[in-house]
């Protein structure tokens, strides 16, 4: 396995552990295997070799040589490689999951991926990477009573597997549900700090929930707290900025927008947003030096 796939490159996390691969049972591939195609058995999958085209290696080989093309982008070969896996071992769980997250992030052919992360998961029932990247895709498709049923299956499973409580939480967020957000949310800040590990996504998931509750004094503690840790994140310097003027504390609003900036000069919405404060600014007659707004 590969673990979760995330676009966001905060906070890393290590791969999760290699599963061990089933043995047949489950349907092969929609289409034939190539010509020439032979099975080598050895004492499990990945020590068995596929032959094919006048090449023959050992599945771990094939595997290895799919993710080098997975990691080029070259979603087709990476595609072609793990089918020809799947023709001799059709229950071969990390091959089916690893295709699941081709079809959902590289080739986004969502219903394939949903097929093929289900086929993952009947392969290795117990994996809990695969039904949170399932959720996670149904999410991604607004298909929020499935996405909150496998969430929930996740966390019955294990209520302090850290992804689906930060992922469960984004959902609740964005289907206007913060306060039921928050619980989940500080649960997985929880985890992580017993962890001794940076809890950066549940604090800023966390910080969006209290501003979305009108909780905004809340919501600045968390960022504080995110900020001490990443001083250079523009994101948490606007999302402070935003709370601060929520609470028409303008003055206090613009100086975190501009530090945002400072940080990232590219940062539009902080950018935008500043200039809507700054014109309140005005209106109320609170005036800024030029160095203070400098960015």
């Amino acid at each position: 396995m590969t673990g979760e796939y995330s676009g966001t490159k905060k906070p890393p996390r290590p791969p999760a552990p290699a599963a061990k691969p089933a043995g047949h049972g489950a349907p092969a591939p929609a289409q034939g295997p190539p010509p020439g195609f032979r099975v080598i058995p050895g004492p499990n999958a990945e020590s068995a070799r596929i032959e094919v085209g006048g090449q023959s290696k050992f599945v771990i080989e094939w595997e290895t040589e799919a993710a080098l093309e997975m990691s080029r982008g070259n979603h087709k070969k990476a595609l072609e490689l793990y089918d020809l896996i799947l023709f001799a071992f059709p229950n071969y769980a990390k091959a089916w999951y690893n295709k699941a997250i081709i079809l959902h992030t590289g080739t986004r052919e969502y219903e394939r991926a949903l097929d093929a992360y289900d086929r993952a998961h009947k392969a290795l029932p117990a994996n809990l990477d695969i039904l949170h990247n399932k959720a996670k895709l149904l999410s991604e498709l607004r298909r929020v009573p499935e996405a909150e049923a496998v969430y929930a299956q996740v966390l019955k499973a294990d209520p302090k597997y850290v992804k689906s409580l930060e992922g469960y939480g984004a959902l609740l967020i964005n289907t206007s549900r913060p306060a039921e957000a928050e619980p989940l949310l500080r649960r997985a800040e929880h985890a992580y700090e017993k962890l001794g590990q940076d809890p950066y996504r549940s604090q800023q998931l966390l910080a969006t929930a209290y501003t979305n509750m009108g909780r905004t004094k809340d919501a600045i503690k968390v960022l504080d707290a995110a900020i001490r840790r990443h001083p250079q994140d523009d994101s948490l310097w606007e999302a402070k900025g935003i709370a601060f003027s929520n609470m028409e504390k303008y003055k206090d609003a613009v100086q975190c927008l501009t530090q945002a900036l400072r940080l990232n000069r590219g940062n539009k919405f902080a950018f935008e947003t500043r200039q809507q404060v700054l014109e309140v600014c005005k209106q109320n007659k609170i005036t800024f030096s030029a160095g203070e707004l400098a960015f």
